[in-house]
């Protein structure tokens, strides 16, 4: 039985969620006149390490959460 990986060519041009939609959740608190809360950043690479972890043949879903190329 031979075994073969997938590897993914192009990755999604989206993010599984957007921004406003994870800022609303955690209730984070965004000043007036800004357009992101203070810990943006740390969002943004917590939803990085969960896609990754959640993506693709290997990822807990076994599956691609968005449109991908392999």
């Amino acid at each position: 039985m031979t075994m073969t990986s997938l590897i993914c060519t192009v990755e999604p041009s989206i993010a599984a969620v957007d921004d406003a939609t994870i800022y609303a959740h955690l209730s984070s608190i965004i000043e007036d006149g800004e357009t992101a809360p203070d810990d943006a950043e740390l969002i943004a690479a917590y939803l990085a390490a969960a896609t990754s972890r959640l993506h693709g043949p290997n990822g807990l879903l076994g599956r691609a959460l968005l449109e991908s190329t392999w």
